[in-house]
């Protein structure tokens, strides 16, 4: 939606494409900020896994290590992956 109102607004100020050169690191600036987004939200899950884990009991700790184990492997961002929220289960 953000990125559809972006293009019309570009559309309608008739604005002209940059150089090549400036794009070319206007790109790489937005994959690096798009990798220190996912590393923060990582960080975030990893944080709040490990302050849970220390409230569980031995037995729960058993169940929940390979779930969270996986938490910290699945991709961010994209269907079906990263955390679904609590008592949701990813579609």
């Amino acid at each position: 939606m953000l990125e559809a109102t972006a293009h019309e607004l570009h559309e309608d100020l008739k604005l002209t494409p940059q150089p090549s050169g400036r794009a070319v690191v206007q790109k790489v600036d937005r994959i690096v900020d798009v990798a220190r987004d996912r590393l923060t939200a990582l960080e975030d899950i990893a944080q709040a896994a490990k302050d849970l884990y220390a409230k569980l009991t031995p037995e729960q700790q058993s169940a929940a290590d390979p779930r969270l184990a996986n938490l910290m492997t699945m991709p961010l961002g994209q269907p079906g992956g990263g955390p679904a929220g609590p008592g949701r289960r990813p579609t």
